[in-house]
C-alpha cells in the first residue's frame, strides 16, 4: 500500500507508466463514504475531504489496475499500470448479419409503474447494474449499443458514466471490459440513455455485467424540493429532500439477470418488493452471424 505524505495544497495527480494523464480517474475514501473524480488533467483536489493518517484512498479508472493509498496528509503523483484486455478475434462474415437486443424487452411494464420501479443513486460514484446473457449462446456476438431508461429527472440533467464488468465466480461485477470513458446526460423528464460501444470491439460470448454510475468531475448536480410527509397518526410536515439526477426503471422481468446496486464500494443485491421493480431496464443490442441464412 503506497503511503501519501504532507502537502499544503493536497492535489492528488493521476497518471500512467509514461506519466500522462488519467483524465476522470475515480478517488474513493471508503471510510468517510466519499467519492471524487478527477478532472480531465487527471487532478482532484482533496482539501476539502480532511483526511487524517488512518484513511485510506482506493484510485481507480477504466482501462487501469486500481491502487491503495495510505493517507499521512498530502498528495503527490499516483501511477496506474494500464490492463491489458486482449481484443477478440476479428470476425470476416460474407453472410447476413442479425442484429437482436438482449436484457430488457418490454416497455409498458416500467412505465405503468414509474413512481414506483425507479431507483436514484446516492451520488457520484454510486452505480446500479445488471447481469446480461447471451441466451442464444450465438457465438461472436458484438456489441454495438447499451441503453438504459431514466425517469423523474426533476429538471436535472446529470452525467453518466457505462460501466461494463466481467461476472466473477460469485455472479459480481469483475474486471473491466471498457478501455476508455465513456458518458451520457440523463434529460429533464424520461427516455432513454444510449451509449455507442460498436468501436469497443466488445464480444459477448457468455455473461457480462452493465452498469450506470453516477459521474460528476466538475460540480455537483443535486436538486432540492420539498415534500409533504404525514405520519401515522396524520400530522403532516414538509421534508426537504436532495435528489442527485433521476430515476434508473425498473421492471418485472426476471430471467437469468440479476441486478446489483453499488454504495460506497460495496456491491449490494437488489431486493425490493414490488415485484414489479425486480430488474434494472437496460437494452444491449448485439449482432452476430446468421448461419441460417445462405
Amino acid at each position: 500500500m503506497l503511503t501519501v505524505k504532507s502537502s499544503l495544497s493536497q492535489v492528488l495527480k493521476v497518471v500512467d507508466t509514461s506519466l500522462q494523464s488519467i483524465p476522470y480517474a475515480t478517488i474513493q475514501v471508503p471510510k468517510k463514504n466519499i467519492t471524487l473524480f478527477a478532472d480531465v488533467n487527471g487532478a482532484c483536489s482533496l482539501e476539502e475531504m480532511a483526511l487524517t493518517g488512518t484513511d485510506t484512498l482506493i484510485i481507480s479508472a477504466i482501462g487501469y489496475t486500481t491502487r491503495k493509498l495510505a493517507m499521512n496528509a498530502g498528495t503527490r503523483e499516483v501511477i496506474l499500470q494500464r490492463q491489458i484486455r486482449i481484443l477478440s478475434e476479428v470476425v470476416i462474415y460474407k453472410g447476413k448479419w442479425k442484429m437482436d437486443n438482449w436484457g430488457s424487452q418490454t416497455k409498458q411494464r416500467f412505465t405503468r409503474n414509474a413512481a414506483r420501479c425507479g431507483w436514484v443513486l446516492s451520488g457520484p460514484g454510486d452505480q446500479i447494474g445488471r447481469v446480461v446473457a447471451n441466451k442464444k449462446s450465438v457465438k461472436n456476438a458484438r456489441l454495438l449499443k447499451v441503453t438504459f431508461y431514466t425517469q423523474h429527472a426533476r429538471g436535472n440533467v446529470t452525467p453518466v458514466r457505462l460501466r461494463v464488468y466481467e461476472v466473477d465466480e460469485k455472479g459480481l461485477p469483475g474486471h473491466d471490459v471498457l478501455v476508455r470513458t465513456m458518458i451520457g446526460y440523463t434529460n429533464k423528464n424520461e427516455g432513454w440513455l444510449e451509449f455507442d460501444v460498436s468501436e469497443e470491439q466488445i464480444t459477448m460470448q457468455n455473461r457480462l455485467f452493465f452498469a450506470a454510475e453516477y459521474f460528476d468531475p466538475s460540480k455537483h448536480h443535486w436538486k432540492t424540493y420539498q415534500v409533504e410527509h404525514r405520519d401515522r397518526n396524520g400530522h403532516r410536515e414538509l421534508k426537504t429532500i436532495n435528489q442527485y439526477g433521476g430515476h434508473f426503471a425498473l421492471n418485472a422481468e426476471e430471467g437469468e439477470g440479476e441486478t446489483w446496486r453499488q454504495h460506497n464500494g460495496q456491491w449490494l443485491r437488489w431486493n425490493t418488493l414490488p415485484a414489479q421493480c425486480h430488474n434494472l431496464v437496460v437494452k444491449v443490442l448485439v449482432k452476430y452471424p446468421d448461419l441460417k441464412v445462405r
